[in-house]
């Protein structure tokens, strides 16, 4: 299987858009690389969170996966808006990912209600992505 991680990341540190709305590259971390503080003194910043793996289908012929992302983007207290900002251009921009190798497709499929992180003293939204794969080498 595809590391899904690694399709998402390159995708978003490489879009120059996310730059100017304020996430540069340096600003993306994955959950459980920071333990007793926040990383990062830059607003807003990313936080991602690889799900499980679990089969599509009981009979696919191609024996296909689907892995879940969640990404958390975190900003200053107060309006939600540039969160939502990067979080659509996040969107557009992981939906673009084209199928290669045994990617087949990535899909958003939800976003959250306003939240708040205490921990971080942040506000925070997050949307979640699945990725289907198949087994490298299967005839389409």
């Amino acid at each position: 299987m595809g590391d899904f991680r690694a399709i998402f990341v390159d995708a978003v540190i490489n879009d120059p858009i996310l730059n100017t709305l304020g996430l540069p590259p340096t600003e993306v971390f994955q959950r459980g690389s920071f333990v007793d503080e926040v990383p990062t003194r830059h607003r807003p910043f990313a936080v991602f969170h690889l799900g499980t793996e679990v089969p599509v289908g009981s009979t696919s012929a191609l024996r296909a996966t689907r892995v879940s992302l969640l990404v958390w983007i975190h900003d200053l207290a107060g309006d939600y808006f540039r969160i939502n900002e990067v979080l659509d251009r996040m969107r557009y921009v992981v939906e673009a990912v084209r199928p290669f190798d045994d990617l087949l497709e990535i899909r958003w499929m939800e976003r959250s209600q306003d939240l708040t992180d205490t921990d971080m003293s942040t506000i925070c939204r997050w949307d979640r992505y699945e990725a289907q794969f198949t087994p490298r080498g299967a005839q389409l």
